[in-house]
């Protein structure tokens, strides 16, 4: 399925040759000019190690309902960062940890608003 040309919320973008629905319209809902919305989860999403590097911001506001489509959110802002993400996933070199208590990798993983999720090096503390 192609995108229509001139689409606005609920476009879809290319990801790694598959198309995900997609809104990158900045601070429709919270103010924050750094969060990107259509999906119903506003949450904070903090960058460490190559990470951080490749997408150059340390953290930012993001809306998704699961793992899957943070994930694409992310590869389509930040496409060197995108160069980690397949598929809803995380490269293996790369870990997802959501309010400091569990890492998660399930691309379907339910997200809630307020959450806070974590991408870093795999081999970042230890």
């Amino acid at each position: 399925m192609e995108p229509e040309e001139g689409a606005g919320v609920g476009s879809l973008i290319e990801n790694r040759g598959s198309y995900v629905e997609a809104d990158l319209r900045v601070g429709l809902k919270c103010g924050n000019s750094q969060c990107y919305h259509q999906f119903t989860a506003c949450m904070h999403v903090e960058l460490l190690g190559i990470p951080r590097e490749r997408a150059g911001v340390a953290d930012l506001e993001l809306e998704a309902a699961t793992l899957g489509q943070a994930l694409a959110l992310l590869a389509a802002r930040f496409p060197d960062l995108g160069e980690f993400i397949a598929g809803g996933s995380l490269h293996p070199s790369l870990a997802a940890n959501l309010n400091g208590d569990e890492f998660i990798t399930d691309p379907r993983r339910a997200l809630a608003d307020s959450d806070h999720l974590l991408i870093l090096s795999a081999d970042v503390g230890g």
